[in-house]
């Protein structure tokens, strides 16, 4: 497991928050351990958790709600090719 800030899993994290302008919480993802796969099942209860203020928590809902779309979406094309 890669707990600094480079490749792996967490450097994954990393880029999801640097694009959504966040990367003051990647030390939080880290320390709860948060990686993409954790990422999609978190919800707004445990960003509160995580003591993630509102307007960040709503910014990264919002970009894990579209993830998980696009995912759904990614799966449906795949089962279409069938």
């Amino acid at each position: 497991m890669d707990n600094g800030g480079g490749g792996g899993a967490f450097g994954a994290i990393d880029i999801f928050l640097a694009g959504l302008g966040l990367t003051k919480y990647s030390k939080v993802f880290r320390k709860q351990q948060i990686d993409l796969e954790a990422l999609m099942l978190l919800n707004e209860t445990n960003l509160m958790e995580m003591k993630i203020e509102i307007g960040p928590r709503k910014k990264i809902m919002k970009a894990i709600d579209e993830r998980r779309a696009a995912m759904a979406e990614e799966a449906a094309m795949e089962d279409s090719r069938l």
